[in-house]
């Protein structure tokens, strides 16, 4: 399974409606919302939240790119929206319209007249959204006692008094029966079966207002009045790209110590759990803290720094993710890392470092968690690794109870439980996580010209934007899909020489004035003729040898004199150029790419510590 077209919510949405599958003009949408800051260095808090649709009818790594997103609406701030619903009326409307189908005219030159005018039908195979964003369209609730909208009335959850908060653990109930790590447990409980949307739904309507609280659910969604809702086998979907960021900062936050707080061992006591790590009275009167497994030393910390640091990734990779460790305080360690970069730490760089560090649960659990994300993000799936990997699921969250305190399993750790079931039906993460709404988030953020109007900025640029996309269609000199610049630009061969990175103009000294005009001279392609006429006439064994630059001077003059032979090549304008000579002024660039290659100063490469590929080895 490569594609949405490959999944089974695809294939059961066809089987039920056979006229949108028989249509190959029909629509295929899905909707993204989340919400950004639009002014960062504002005190004040302020919240927008877009609401866009991407098109799953374009190929894959089309319809995420950002001429093909469509902004259907702006809910305006300061504040997140209280109440979803009375902003979606009019797009449910719309949706509601493109399902019964509307007049479309295509304007391809290839189509024929009789087929130019046609009925457009669409439909709204999910929404995409953080838990947040998820609560505040489907009305379910992703916190508290309820805090899974998969689980609903089954979740099994616990309050923790001394943390004040919801802990979501005991998940041997998820494991089959016959599963090794349910242990010596006398009476497991059975495995529970998916809580559905449309299930709370139904048992809303069913049992009345009053259970609301015990169903979990908040209100009825709009979205719930479009005609095929019932029938999606996922109306709401998590967002993976979130869940692995929250799961891996909380876990380096464990590691390093930032959630070791008294109240924290204290929960072990609660849960009965960790017994090695449950606070001792002292002589004084006070509670003391013994070193737990799962905290590392000051010696593991200042091995982890140095492993990380010396870690050398490719180009495009990820951030300088080692200058986030190079503080002297490590309580603010893993500052600034953004969500791309948790990805490639708990894919491929924590299970590198973390090898002979903390103690052995810890590190299973943390190898364990790194397999099952490096199969849900991968490009590919294979469904019959599916069943497998929802048993294996079960088993990391287990590992993780093994080697982790109550503090760490809030709602985004449970919700890790969900992610497979959600591949096998919807198909691979890349066209359904929330890195290219982040990617828009950026473009709507830059179309704001005036702080009072942010979201009449946001909608007066995207028109424009839309425009320029849609009329450069039209110009077959350009490619309306393609950034003016790009990786894939700079590694085609054919470009030559690029610059790139950082830029400034100084003047060369003699030394290095000379070497740039020789290395000119003897590698311009138009110079190659002349170099071939002066091996000729002065051959390299031959002593007294000129210079070749000496020899073009020579040349030049006699052209000058109209006096150079006819069988020699001619002295163009760029010939001459060269032999004159480069400015003394020149601007000096940071990273070149050349031949499909990019060098960059040494300077450079300290600091950002990319374009290798190597790590030290852990002994």
């Amino acid at each position: 399974m490569r594609s949405i077209a490959d999944s089974p919510a695809m294939r059961h949405t066809e089987n039920a409606y056979h006229e949108m599958a028989d249509n190959p003009r029909a629509v295929r949408l899905g909707m993204a919302t989340d919400g950004f800051s639009p002014v960062s260095f504002s005190r004040k808090s302020y919240s927008i939240w877009p609401v866009m649709f991407i098109n799953y009818n374009i190929p894959p790594w089309l319809s995420t790119k950002k001429g093909h997103i469509l902004l259907s609406l702006i809910i305006p701030g300061p504040k997140k929206p209280s109440n979803f619903d009375v902003y979606m009326g009019p797009v449910v409307d719309e949706l509601k319209l493109l399902w019964n189908g509307v007049p479309a005219y295509d304007v391809r030159p290839t189509c024929p007249e009789e087929q130019r005018r046609f009925t457009l039908n669409g439909i709204c195979l999910r929404t995409i959204h953080d838990s947040p964003g998820l609560g505040i369209v489907s009305g379910l609730q992703v916190s508290g006692t309820r805090g899974c909208p998969t689980c609903g009335m089954n979740l099994e959850s616990k309050y923790s008094k001394h943390m004040k908060t919801t802990i979501y653990m005991g998940h041997k109930r998820y494991l089959s029966q016959t599963s090794h790590m349910r242990g010596d447990c006398t009476t497991p409980k059975p495995p529970v079966t998916h809580f559905t949307d449309w299930y709370v739904l139904e048992y809303e309507i069913q049992q009345g207002v009053q259970q609301r609280a015990q169903s979990g659910l908040n209100r009825i969604p709009l979205l719930a009045e479009l005609p095929y809702y019932d029938s999606l086998l996922i109306q709401n979907l998590g967002d993976p790209m979130h869940e692995e960021g929250n799961i891996t900062k909380n876990l380096l936050r464990h590691m390093f110590g930032h959630v070791d707080e008294l109240h924290h061992r204290r929960a072990c006591e609660e849960f009965n759990v960790h017994q090695e790590a449950w606070p001792y009275p002292r002589s004084d009167g006070t509670e003391g803290k013994r070193q737990a497994p799962w905290v590392f030393s000051k010696q593991e910390r200042d091995l982890f720094r140095q492993r990380i640091s010396k870690i050398r990734t490719p180009t495009g990779y990820s951030s300088y993710i080692g200058g986030a460790f190079q503080h002297a305080d490590d309580k603010i360690w893993g500052k600034g890392l953004k969500t791309h970069d948790y990805h490639k730490l708990i894919h491929d760089i924590l299970p590198l470092v973390i090898h002979g560090l903390g103690s052995e649960e810890l590190r299973e659990a943390i190898y364990a968690l790194s397999r099952f994300f490096r199969w849900v993000c991968a490009k590919e799936i294979n469904m019959n690794e599916v069943s497998y990997m929802e048993e294996f699921s079960a088993e990391t969250l287990c590992l993780l109870e093994r080697a982790l305190p109550p503090s760490f399993f809030v709602g985004q750790t449970h919700w890790v439980l969900h992610l497979v079931r959600e591949v096998g039906i919807c198909g691979p993460v890349h066209n359904r996580w929330m890195y290219f709404v982040e990617r828009y988030m950026r473009v709507l953020k830059e179309l704001i010209r005036q702080n009072a109007k942010m979201e009449g900025s946001i909608a007066a640029g995207y028109l424009v934007m839309e425009d320029m996309f849609y009329g450069s269609e039209f110009l077959s000199r350009l490619d309306p899909s393609a950034p003016l610049s790009s990786m894939a630009d700079f590694e085609n061969e054919e470009l030559g020489e690029v610059p790139y990175g950082a830029s400034i103009r100084k003047k060369m000294d003699k030394t290095m004035l000379h070497q740039a005009h020789i290395f000119v001279l003897h590698n311009a392609e138009c110079m190659q003729s002349w170099l071939d006429r002066y091996s000729m006439d002065h051959p390299p064994k031959r002593r007294n040898r000129p210079t070749f630059l000496g020899y073009m001077g020579e040349m030049q003059k006699l052209s000058d004199q109209g006096q150079l032979p006819s069988d020699y090549p001619d002295i163009k304008d760029d010939v001459t150029n060269i032999i004159i000579g480069p400015y003394v002024h020149a601007t000096f660039w940071s990273q070149c790419w050349t031949m499909g290659h990019h060098f960059r100063k040494q300077l450079v490469d300290v600091n950002i510590t990319h374009g290798g590929s190597w790590c030290d080895s852990c002994d």
